[in-house]
């Protein structure tokens, strides 16, 4: 395919047919975008375009990332006059839609290609899977001079949809630039992925597993103080897990210092969003040990153990320790009582003797 040239006669003369049909079937549009950052994260050497950066990692669902088209076009001959350069190009850049949406697009135009200009934009689903992954950028300068120099031709803003859990491995996809051609105002090659005139530089993105495991935050008990025979303990507790979400939370329990577990489902409670679990009333004097367990969808495994305090409590007896208290100084002071009777008695005794 021919790009057009910086005469409308003779931009006429070569167009390709495949350009127009793209031109009648696209959105054509007077395009006006915001500024390019003038920022190149990978440069190639000149005469080359590509996805810039040319790798994005370490990517989560609901991330967003940006990419640019950049081309680095130095002037083959800088005795031609006019001068040689790009007046027009067209490309594509396909990506897996089921793992990236593309949130918008933005178009540039560097300020050579004076106007009018003509931006051809397609996004169809080329790979016939039902996703439209696949944007066609075609651009003709019907005037102005021709662009030598380092530009971006068009900025995609993407969002992670989709990311593998363990053990799956981490997905790493193409963000692919292919049947790209930038010609000068001959009509000539000077960039294409095809031929040797030019480099094209395909990017790429890595969306690793999930691999971090639920929080649990410190569960709270109620009743908060003495536990009494036979008092049922509900445990809450807050859990949470930012990436694939949690799976399910397990309460265990000990009464015999760990040599058995009792396990019980924790529900959650929509209303306050918090994790709860019964444990059921015990013999006065028992000690009650519990952990909590969480899943997450990736099958992370978190654990939150019972050396806190708040992990730990031992059943008291019927009485309260605001009872047990003056009923001990209660004893205390009639055996005080008991043993001044005691001694007086005594002291009488001795008395009469003598």
């Amino acid at each position: 395919m021919k790009c057009p040239l910086n005469a409308d006669m003779h931009m006429k003369k070569t167009f390709s047919i495949g350009f127009v049909a793209l031109l009648l079937l696209s959105m054509a549009t007077v395009a006006v975008a915001d500024p390019w950052d003038t920022v190149v994260d990978d440069p190639n050497p000149a005469q080359a375009v590509w996805v810039d950066p040319k790798n994005t990692t370490d990517l989560d669902i609901g991330d967003e990332f940006v990419v640019d088209v950049i081309c680095n076009i130095t002037d083959p001959n800088p005795m031609a006059s006019p001068p040689d350069g790009i007046f027009g190009f067209e490309y594509k850049l396909k990506w897996n839609s089921t793992i990236l949406n593309v949130a918008s697009i933005q178009y540039h135009t560097p300020s050579e290609w004076t106007m009018p200009f003509e931006v051809a934009n397609s996004t169809s689903d080329e790979s016939g899977d039902g996703h439209a992954d696949l944007h066609w950028l075609g651009v003709a300068t019907l005037a102005g001079t021709a662009f030598a120099g380092v530009t971006s031709v068009c900025t995609y803003n993407f969002t992670v949809l989709w990311q593998p859990v363990e053990p799956a491995p981490d997905f790493c996809g193409l963000l692919d630039l292919y049947e790209t051609e930038f010609t000068d105002d001959t009509a000539t090659i000077i960039i294409s992925d095809t031929v040797p005139a030019g480099t094209t530089v395909d990017g790429g993105y890595c969306v690793p597993s999930m691999a971090n495991p639920p929080i649990i935050d410190v569960p709270s008990r109620t009743p908060p103080g003495d536990i009494e025979a036979d008092q049922a303990v509900k445990v809450s507790v807050n859990v949470t897990d930012a990436e694939s979400g949690v799976k399910n939370v397990t309460l265990s329990y000990t009464t015999t210092n760990g040599t058995s577990w009792t396990d019980l489902d924790m529900i959650h409670n929509a209303t306050s969003g918090l994790y709860e679990a019964t444990i059921p009333g015990q013999p006065a004097w028992t000690w009650v040990k519990f952990n909590i367990t969480a899943y997450d969808n990736a099958e992370n495994l978190a654990t939150r153990d019972g050396t806190a305090i708040q992990f730990v409590y031992q059943v008291i007896p019927e009485f309260p320790s605001f009872i047990i208290l003056p009923l001990f100084m209660i004893v205390v002071l009639i055996v005080v009582i008991l043993g001044k009777t005691a001694l007086s008695r005594k002291r009488s005794n001795l008395a009469v003797a003598k």
